[in-house]
C-alpha cells in the first residue's frame, strides 16, 4: 500500500507543530523560573540592633535600638547558647539576654521560601570567657 498524495505531508506538519509546542512550553518554563512565579516576597525587617555587655559574667543584652519588630519564629541567634531566645516579638526599646558561646554572634532572619538574611553580626568582648 502506498500512501495517498493527500496524506503525504501530514507527518512533517505534525512533527513541526509538536516541535513548536515543545519550544513554547520550554520558553514559558524558563521565563517562570527566571522571573519568578510568586507574588512579592516578604522583605527582611529593617532593624537596628546592639549587643551590650551586662554586669553578669558572659551574659549580653541584645537591644533593638529601632526599626521593625522582630518575630521570634522567624529569627535565630547563631553563636549563642540558646538559638531561639525570642518567645514572641521584640520591639524597639526592648531587649533579650543572650549568652555567647562563639567568637561571633549572628542574628539571622528566615523569610518565605527558605530565604535567609543576616540582620546583624557582633563580636562579644574577647576578654570574657566563652
Amino acid at each position: 500500500m502506498s500512501p495517498s498524495r493527500s496524506n503525504r505531508a501530514v507527518s512533517p506538519v505534525v512533527g513541526t507543530v509538536l516541535l513548536v509546542a515543545i519550544a513554547v512550553a520550554l520558553s514559558a518554563l524558563m521565563a517562570a523560573v527566571t522571573f519568578g512565579t510568586g507574588g512579592p516576597r516578604e522583605p527582611a525587617p529593617d532593624v537596628v540592633l546592639e549587643l551590650e555587655q551586662t554586669d553578669r559574667p558572659v551574659a549580653h543584652e541584645l537591644v533593638v535600638e529601632g526599626g521593625d519588630t522582630l518575630v521570634g519564629e522567624k529569627v535565630e541567634f547563631r553563636g549563642t547558647a540558646d538559638e531561639d531566645p525570642l518567645a514572641g516579638r521584640l520591639r524597639a526599646g526592648e531587649s533579650v539576654t543572650v549568652y555567647p558561646v562563639e567568637d561571633t554572634v549572628r542574628v539571622v532572619w528566615f523569610g518565605e521560601y527558605g530565604t535567609t538574611q543576616i540582620l546583624a553580626t557582633f563580636d562579644p568582648d574577647p576578654d570574657l570567657p566563652l
